[in-house]
């Protein structure tokens, strides 16, 4: 382990960004879900990371206010982030339109949208409607030219 561990931190990390609600309305699943991810990260790094890059979960709040979630995926994308949650509709609305310009992936649990299945928004990803047309979906955008995948 220890040495799997030692090369998945000599290739640049893959960071996730949670931009979550850690203040007000989604306090009482919010902490957890984000702990979870950084469990997930830890072990993740611990079997040596996705293709030898470590993993990093970048764990902000939101206070599920859309201009603040816009703000935190700005922030984040210019410390190199290309994966997003949000864990809230209203701030993932808002930053959306942002990350398909910006070519970003925007990850969301526990939902599925509407916008998703008229093929709108390439770039969102619902965690549990589908698990195995999410993956093809996932698939096809790497395959893709201009889809982003970490060197």
């Amino acid at each position: 382990m220890a040495i799997q561990t030692a090369a998945a931190q000599d290739k640049e990390p893959i960071r996730f960004g949670l931009c979550f609600d850690l203040s007000k309305s989604y306090t009482f699943i919010s902490p957890q879900v984000a702990q979870a991810a950084q469990d997930l990260a830890k072990y993740t790094n611990d079997s040596g990371g996705i293709e030898g890059h470590p993993v990093e979960m970048i764990v902000r709040d939101h206070g599920n206010e859309p201009q603040r979630g816009v703000e935190c995926y700005e922030q984040l994308k210019r410390e190199g982030v290309f994966l997003f949650n949000f864990l809230s509709t209203p701030v993932t609305n808002a930053v959306l339109p942002r990350a398909m310009k910006d070519g970003n992936i925007v990850l969301q649990s526990f939902v599925g949208r509407g916008m998703r299945s008229t093929g709108r928004y390439s770039i969102d990803f619902p965690g549990r409607t589908n698990l195995l047309a999410t993956g093809g979906q996932r698939r096809r955008f790497h395959q893709e030219p201009g889809g982003r995948r970490p060197q």
